[in-house]
């Protein structure tokens, strides 16, 4: 018999390793970048639900006493003549600068701004990409509405708005939003008031439907969609 050994043989393996999935320093980091994600998602929730508290709480609105800088969007057509007409008894004294921003394809509505605002010199015309053609197959819409929605952003910092005023076309869209979004991330956010089109009597607009949570003030021009819409709209009578 041989005598028992004191070495102890090494258990087999097939060649690999055991290693732990995580080691202790791993699952520190880990933890950590869990718990700033989770923090930022935590500060992103409570800033969304201040910006629509400002929006819907009237003791966050401001009370503009002095001049501010206007931004006024205009679409093709109706649309166009409307916001014309409807800032024709707006005191140029206290809104100025005025930016308007039109569709990229319609010349027609910087050639009637040039016309309106005769030999002033404080303002100035900004184009973006159409959000949508007429007629255009809503199906197709978010390829084209990625574009305009890169320029807004821009639009917004470069001019730094005050008001935005809008009165419906597609346009308008991606500025709305991405003003709700400024408030979001503690920038500059203009107030946004949206004046619905004369035309519209008893219901709203596919644009004021999908802006109405995003902006400040949504103003009608008949009792009947008032009426309708009693909570979130205000009426002044017809202002065109």
């Amino acid at each position: 018999m041989e005598p028992p050994s004191d070495v102890h043989e090494a258990p087999q393996t097939d060649g690999f390793a055991e290693t732990p999935l995580f080691s202790g320093t791993e699952w520190l980091e880990w933890g950590s970048n869990a718990q700033y994600g989770l923090w930022l998602l935590v500060f992103l929730f409570l800033r969304v639900v201040i910006t629509f508290m400002r929006l819907t709480n009237t003791k966050f609105k401001r009370n503009v006493k002095k001049p501010c800088k206007a931004m006024i969007v205009l679409g093709s057509g109706g649309h166009t003549s409307e916001m014309l007409r409807l800032i024709e008894g707006v005191s140029k004294l206290l809104y100025t600068p005025r930016i308007y921003v039109h569709a990229d394809t319609d010349k027609l509505s910087s050639f009637k701004v040039t016309q309106a605002e005769g030999r002033r010199k404080d303002f100035c015309v900004r184009s973006i990409s159409r959000l949508r053609e007429v007629h255009q197959s809503l199906i197709s819409v978010p390829i084209t509405a990625i574009r305009p929605f890169l320029q807004a952003p821009w639009i917004l910092l470069w001019d730094r708005p005050d008001v935005l005023l809008v009165n419906g076309p597609g346009t308008c869209i991606p500025l709305v939003l991405w003003s709700f979004i400024f408030g979001v991330l503690c920038l500059k956010r203009p107030v946004v008031v949206f004046v619905e089109s004369f035309c519209r009597v008893e219901t709203l607009s596919l644009t004021a439907k999908v802006v109405k949570p995003f902006i400040d003030r949504l103003i009608v021009q008949w009792r009947p969609l008032h009426e309708k819409y009693k909570k979130s709209t205000r009426y002044h009578g017809l202002l065109v």
